[in-house]
């Protein structure tokens, strides 16, 4: 299948495009699918969207399953217990061409995470906490594989953006096993398995080469746009209240010098 997206505008969708590149590259992509017979979903479908979201959406996204695109953020995929992962323009070509790829098999990472987030600690409070704890180098040359209560007691669209920003910490996937949780998303979507198929492709496994234990993760505040120099909340406000403090003295005592107090 294929989806109209990046190059698509956010409103007024039902106007000609105004910029000839993105125009002429959708125009691309409906000559290309209708050539070789590929399902596109184009502007103004019910079914186009974001296709990291529509494709989660509709069941085609499933466990055990190998995906590709031309998009880094692909791994979110991996939160449905895939191995997914963004590939360039000429990868593109050879997925086509042949369905393989050549490539160096990536090293595995395991993350767990135990316990419960306190209230109003969000999926992105996680990965930012695990990204500024690592470093946004940690994951390369990693497929990341996340476990533990706090990630299993996660929403599917909390797993898929934990999954989604393996990136920023320069891994080349991430992904989460399925379970229950997973299963309940997917069963009665329009592209998921149905009756005894469905139960048959329930069963997904994946191995584990190295454990990792992170605790303790709070609201998390980034700094000047660089996912390593993240701090807690709270760290931030006592810091903040400490600076009003000295303010406060600061202009008091300039104000006896001034006065001559």
């Amino acid at each position: 299948m294929a989806t109209a997206d990046h190059n698509t505008p956010t409103i007024d969708q039902h106007l000609p495009i105004k910029d000839d590149l993105s125009r002429n590259q959708l125009e691309q992509l409906t000559t290309n699918c209708a050539d070789n017979n590929i399902t596109l979903y184009e502007l103004g479908h019910k079914y186009n969207g974001i296709v990291h979201v529509m494709a989660p959406e509709l069941g085609i996204t499933q466990p055990g399953m190998t995906m590709v695109c031309g998009d880094s953020h692909t791994s979110t995929h991996g939160a449905f217990g895939a191995i997914a992962f963004g590939i360039g323009t000429s990868q593109v070509a050879q997925v086509f061409a042949s369905q393989c790829l050549l490539l160096t098999k990536p090293k595995s990472l395991r993350v767990n995470v135990h316990g419960k987030l306190s209230k109003g600690v969000l999926p992105k409070d996680v990965i930012l906490y695990i990204i500024s704890k690592l470093g946004t180098n940690s994951g390369t040359g990693y497929f990341c594989e996340y476990a533990g209560d706090v990630f299993k007691d996660m929403s599917m669209e909390g797993r898929m953006t934990v999954c989604n920003m393996s990136i920023e910490m320069g891994a080349r996937g991430g992904m989460i096993a399925p379970d229950q949780t997973t299963y309940d998303y997917i069963k009665g979507r329009k592209f998921a398995p149905k009756g005894i198929e469905f139960d048959e492709k329930v069963a997904y496994g994946i191995h584990y080469l190295q454990i990792m234990m992170l605790f303790l993760i709070k609201n998390i505040l980034l700094m000047q746009k660089i996912l390593d120099q993240c701090l807690p909340m709270e760290q931030i406000l006592e810091w903040e209240l400490k600076l009003q403090k000295l303010f406060l003295y600061t202009k008091m005592l300039h104000s006896k010098n001034h006065w001559n107090i």
